[in-house]
C-alpha cells in the first residue's frame, strides 16, 4: 500500500508545530541575543524547515534553497524593522514556492502568491501581535492560510507525493474517485 501525503494537511500540521514551538524557541534564543534578533531568528528557523518541506513535496533538490535562505538570513541583521523583515520573508516564500518548487505560468502564480501569501500576511498583522502567545496564534493562522495554496495547485502532476498514474482521463471521473477516497478515510 502506498502512503499518500497531502501538502495541504502537512502545512496545517507543520504550522501547528511552529506555533507550539515558537514560544520555547524564542525564549531560548532570547537568552542568547538582544531584541530583535530572537524574533527574526525564530521566524527564519520556521521558514527554513517549511522551505525544505516545499522542496521535498516538489521533488526538487534542497541545494536550490541556499541562496534565498542565506539572503533572508543576512536580512536578519541588515533590515531595520520587523515589519520589513516579515515582508521580505513573504517575498522569499513566494519565490521559493512559485519560482523554485512549483513553477508555473506567471499569470497564474503571481496573482495566487499576492492573494495567498501577502493576504495571509496582512491578515496575520491585523491581529496586532505584541506578545509571544499572540505571535504563536498568528503563526498558526498564517500557515492555515498558506495551506490554501495547495487547494488550487495540488492537482499539478509536479507533486511527487501523490500517485497520478491511476488518474482517470476525464476530470469528472477523477473528482468522483477522489471524493470516494476522502469519504473512505472518514
Amino acid at each position: 500500500m502506498k502512503t499518500i501525503y497531502s501538502p495541504l494537511r502537512a502545512s496545517i500540521i507543520f504550522g501547528l508545530f511552529c506555533a507550539i514551538g515558537f514560544i520555547p524557541l524564542n525564549t531560548i534564543i532570547n537568552s542568547m541575543f538582544n531584541y530583535p534578533l530572537p524574533f527574526r531568528l525564530t521566524i527564519w528557523i520556521c521558514f527554513v524547515f517549511y522551505s525544505f518541506l516545499l522542496t521535498r513535496w516538489a521533488g526538487k533538490k534542497a541545494g536550490a534553497l541556499f541562496f534565498p535562505l542565506m539572503l533572508l538570513f543576512i536580512c536578519i541583521y541588515m533590515v531595520g524593522s520587523n515589519s520589513l523583515y516579515l515582508i521580505l520573508t513573504l517575498m522569499v516564500l513566494s519565490w521559493i514556492r512559485s519560482g523554485l518548487c512549483f513553477s508555473g505560468p506567471l499569470f497564474k502564480t503571481i496573482p495566487a502568491e499576492l492573494v495567498i501569501c501577502f493576504g495571509s500576511g496582512f491578515l496575520a498583522q491585523s491581529f496586532s501581535p505584541d506578545s509571544a502567545i499572540k505571535w504563536a496564534g498568528v503563526i498558526w493562522l498564517f500557515f492555515l492560510c498558506q495551506s490554501v495554496y495547495f487547494l488550487f495547485f495540488e492537482n499539478k502532476p509536479d507533486f511527487k507525493t501523490h500517485d497520478f498514474k491511476n488518474q482517470a482521463a476525464e476530470p469528472f471521473e477523477h473528482a468522483r474517485k477522489h471524493a470516494e477516497k476522502i469519504l473512505s478515510e472518514i
